[in-house]
């Protein structure tokens, strides 16, 4: 599975992150599959292995690793219902890198 981030094109500084499945493996005591992200930015710029996702899913769960509290967070819950409520994190383009976790207070 191939994902892509994309920014306007036309766009000066135009920038994207291409995301790629690579393989699986046992990670923070459950086995995930690993998404390793490239970041093609402006000028030819190219940041090959920029991050690594890990995610999984059980049931009708899908979760994904927070670098932040270093632990998982639910990503989706294909189960829930009208009604429902659910608590979850938000992906944020961090300066510091590209962390997909921050805790929403």
């Amino acid at each position: 599975m191939v994902v892509e981030f994309l920014s306007d094109m036309d766009a000066i500084g135009a920038a994207y992150y291409y995301w790629e499945v690579t393989h699986e493996d046992s990670f923070r005591g459950e086995f995930v599959k690993i998404i390793d992200v490239t970041f093609y930015g402006n000028d030819s710029m190219v940041i090959p292995n920029f991050d690594t996702i890990y995610t999984y899913s059980r049931n009708d769960s899908v979760f994904l690793f927070d670098k932040f509290e270093e632990e998982y967070g639910l990503l989706y819950d294909f189960g829930a219902t009208v009604g429902d409520t659910i608590e979850f994190s938000t992906f944020e383009d961090n300066w510091s890198g590209f962390n997909l976790f921050s805790r929403n207070h």
